[in-house]
């Protein structure tokens, strides 16, 4: 057999050897390629999907009888949203609870959350956050005649947390003697409390504060201020890691507002009263 012979009847055994290195170096560098940024995603859509909180008065809560929602993490999302596709009218916000907000990020199904979620570095492992937007602090509401004047007196006793919060894992490290009642909605914790089947609700002074703004029977509770006790809570904008353009933008717009003075504002009425002097520390006993 000649030598071009010889070379047909290869050809075709070469030709899946070239075709098959083609086809892994294409895959190769479809799989370097970076994936495009959330932020170009967003703006060639049209649309920016945003998770709040559908029922925490003063925050975020859907408004009755009308579509949209009401409170100061909500105007924050319409605000922000606005500054990142130009359109308040392409800013969608979604309702998301505290235990599937981070899930619903991670699948794309929402694109930022702005929905009291506490900068951590546990998750901070899990997504990238804004530079904060208000920093919030601890705080419990009791009955108006509870005992309770300090964390001590919670040992043995049952408090009711948001499912998935920062509250819920910093009291099971630091008071593990203290029993928990997880509730799924922000509304469930006070709720709970009313019924009399905790001895108190712990959260944040910005969900606490602002439930009580709505409560009708706001006289029969009463506040500790825990703020002392636990590190503060600095809110961020949650998104999904590696998009460093739909980040910066995010800090850029939070930190034009800032210095507008519009992100006081918007959180300054859910701000606890002022605890002056060593009663600020007697809680944390």
């Amino acid at each position: 057999m000649d030598l071009i012979a010889r070379f047909r009847k290869k050809l075709p055994f070469l030709a899946i050897i070239s075709c098959g290195y083609m086809f892994t170096s294409i895959t190769q560098v479809l799989a370097n390629s970076p994936s495009p940024d959330l932020l170009d995603t967003i703006k060639q859509n049209g649309l920016v999907r945003i998770g709040v909180s559908p029922d925490l008065p003063g925050m975020s809560r859907r408004i009755a009888g009308k579509p949209g929602f009401e409170g100061a993490e909500a105007s924050l999302a319409l605000l922000i949203g606005s500054k990142l596709i130009g359109d308040a009218k392409k800013v969608e916000l979604i309702g998301v609870d505290s235990p599937e907000r981070l899930a619903l990020l991670q699948k794309g199904k929402i694109d930022l959350v702005i929905a009291q979620f506490t900068i951590t570095p546990e998750r901070q492992k899990l997504v990238d956050f804004s530079v904060p937007y208000v920093i919030a602090h601890e705080a419990l509401l009791l009955p108006v005649n509870s005992k309770v004047y300090k964390l001590s007196d919670l040992i043995g006793k049952h408090i009711s947390v948001a499912n998935g919060s920062a509250s819920e894992q910093r009291y099971k490290r630091a008071w593990p003697g203290i029993y928990q009642r997880s509730t799924n909605l922000e509304s469930g914790g006070i709720e709970l409390l009313r019924r009399g089947e905790v001895a108190a609700w712990a959260n944040d002074n910005t969900n606490i504060m602002g439930m009580l703004s709505v409560a009708k029977d706001r006289n029969r509770f009463r506040l500790l201020d825990v703020a002392a006790c636990f590190p503060a809570k600095p809110f961020g904008i949650a998104i999904r890691k590696d998009n460093p353009g739909l980040l910066a933008a995010l800090n850029a717009a939070l930190t034009e507002e800032q210095s507008k003075g519009s992100l006081k504002k918007l959180f300054a009425p859910l701000a606890l009263p002022a605890v002056k002097g060593s009663s600020a520390n007697e809680a944390c006993r």
